[in-house]
């Protein structure tokens, strides 16, 4: 089976999950479907997208990397030449195996858990947000918080203020409350 065969299939499965999750959604009160119905909608437009782009374009020109095809990647879309990797052959592979990295990426989930647990979603997705930018490095610490920030207002605006469901679960819940009314 090709490469563009195996993507074909891969699509057309992604595009019938999110007909058949439209036709679900479908069934849901007006205020259930607010969040299902436009992820389906898009899905549906996406896949199509994917589907079309897909099998009008050469075999050669078909990214992976959403850099390369915006111009910005280290590939041949930027205008830079990439860089000869050598190829693995069948069994000379080797792949690393970094101890604890399924443990480490466990005590991550629990962090976000505890902390939602313990203070409720907007503050623990502010602060594991931030946190998790600021020590990876992969931001300053005031962009992460800048970022972090955002991504509440935006969880906020979607769950508390469009759909209404109050979003103050945590054990100090109470006591952040009398000085946060989220």
């Amino acid at each position: 089976m090709s490469r563009r065969v195996q993507e074909n299939v891969v699509g057309i499965i992604m595009l019938v999950i999110f007909v058949v999750m439209l036709y679900l959604t479908l069934g849901y009160s007006s205020r259930a479907r607010l969040v299902p119905l436009p992820v389906c909608v898009l899905g549906i437009v996406l896949a199509i997208a994917q589907l079309i782009w897909q099998n009008l374009s050469a075999v050669g020109e078909l990214r992976i990397n959403i850099l390369d095809v915006m111009g910005r990647g280290r590939g041949t879309a930027a205008g830079l030449p990439q860089p000869e990797l050598p190829q693995p052959q069948g069994a000379d592979v080797i792949v690393e195996h970094k101890p604890g990295g399924e443990l480490s990426a466990v005590g991550i989930i629990a962090i976000l858990l505890g902390l939602v647990f313990v203070v409720g979603p907007l503050p623990s997705v502010f602060i594991f947000t931030a946190g998790y930018l600021a020590l990876t490095r992969h931001c300053s610490p005031s962009r992460a918080i800048l970022y972090a920030a955002v991504c509440a207002a935006v969880l906020y605006g979607l769950f508390g203020f469009a759909l209404g469901v109050q979003l103050n679960r945590g054990l100090l819940s109470g006591f952040i409350a009398g000085y946060v009314n989220f």
